[in-house]
């Protein structure tokens, strides 16, 4: 479970309880009936527990969980660089330097499929205009970050004016 995300809790108690009331964390308690389940969207990473407590006629029964809500990943550094050529075509170099990366996903705009799951990777620019690029990465605990970032590839330009005096 990552934190910045909606998660649903399901009760799976029997028989189904007229009831439910349902704690997250310090929250309070959510009243439901026909033991609904709920979705929270946790902010922070850290342990919560999650409570329930479920009436079924006249009899009242409790449990708790406690869960680990794991930190997304911080990009820490997206870089993209050319070759250094004047213009197109040249290959746009990408990289990460995010310490805690352990999977990455490269895509373009004119790819919109994985190119790459490297943590460094290259791709060919055959025109001069704007390349936007996404970069999705994983911490060991599973949880994503996505970022975007562009480069435009243009070359030099060299032109005459030729201007003509009249007598």
């Amino acid at each position: 479970m990552c934190e910045d995300e909606f998660h649903t809790f399901l009760n799976t108690s029997t028989p189904r309880p007229d009831i439910t009331e349902w704690t997250i964390g310090n929250n309070t308690p959510d009243t439901r009936v026909n033991g609904s389940p709920i979705s929270n969207f946790f902010t922070d990473s850290g342990q919560v527990t999650i409570r329930l407590k479920n009436t079924f006629g006249t009899c009242i029964q409790t449990t708790s969980r406690t869960v680990t809500i794991q930190p997304r990943p911080k990009i820490d550094g997206f870089i993209l660089e050319t070759a250094g050529r004047c213009g197109a075509p040249d290959s746009i170099r990408l990289r990460d330097t995010t310490a805690t990366a352990v999977r990455w996903e490269w895509r373009s705009d004119f790819n919109f499929n994985t190119f790459s799951t490297q943590q460094r990777a290259s791709i060919f620019a055959p025109a001069n205009r704007n390349y936007p690029f996404s970069l999705t990465i994983a911490n060991a605990q599973g949880c994503t970050q996505m970022a975007f970032k562009s480069i435009t590839l243009e070359g030099p330009f060299a032109r005459i004016l030729l201007k003509s005096s009249t007598s």
